[in-house]
């Protein structure tokens, strides 16, 4: 897995990005490690910063394709005063949104292709869309998360290998803030 996430960050194309995604999802069975997000963020909301760089580093490498786990990695690295690690955080955190986008278009005929489930609120938010609604479609070839942004347009989220086990969680819950690229 190592040399196909490291070819993967040199070039982040659709293709890299689904063997990757594979690797990852071959660790451990989707949703088992959901809360692990959920520890992160409150780590860096209490501001403890430290115990969120230690946990990121942990929740390598099931969560290495993860955008919002770079966010709050650089976001502790930087109140860590460790610039280099937080311009590392930060390059990442684009490359995997480059990867998730470079999977479809967002729609029902190209949904993105998502590895974990925050990854579609992490979408939107770099593609400067919000969510307002989220409903769950299960077809004959797979299981999608359509959502309707406050623009109007529907954005399609292929979730079929995530979905079972994890939490549905409202999309206010999930939307980051602006994170600068």
């Amino acid at each position: 897995m190592h040399d196909d996430l490291e070819r993967f960050l040199e070039k982040p194309t659709a293709a890299r990005y689904r063997r990757v995604r594979r690797a990852v999802l071959q660790l451990s069975e989707s949703g088992q490690r959901w809360h692990e997000l959920g520890e992160l963020a409150g780590l860096c909301k209490a501001g403890r910063y430290r115990q969120a760089a230690r946990k990121a580093d942990s929740m390598m490498p099931y969560w290495a394709l993860s955008p919002r786990v770079h966010f709050f990695a650089a976001q502790a690295a930087e109140n860590l005063k460790r610039p280099e690690d937080a311009e590392l955080e930060r390059f990442l955190f684009g490359t995997c949104i480059d990867g998730l986008l470079s999977t479809g278009d967002g729609t029902a005929e190209r949904p993105y292709l998502v590895t974990y489930v925050s990854d579609e609120s992490d979408l939107l938010m770099a593609t400067g869309r919000r969510g307002r609604q989220q409903r769950l479609v299960e077809g004959d070839v797979g299981c999608y998360d359509a959502v309707t942004c406050d623009d109007g347009r529907e954005v399609w989220f292929d979730v079929s290998d995530v979905y079972g086990g994890a939490p549905l969680v409202p999309l206010e819950e999930l939307i980051l803030p602006e994170v600068p690229r």
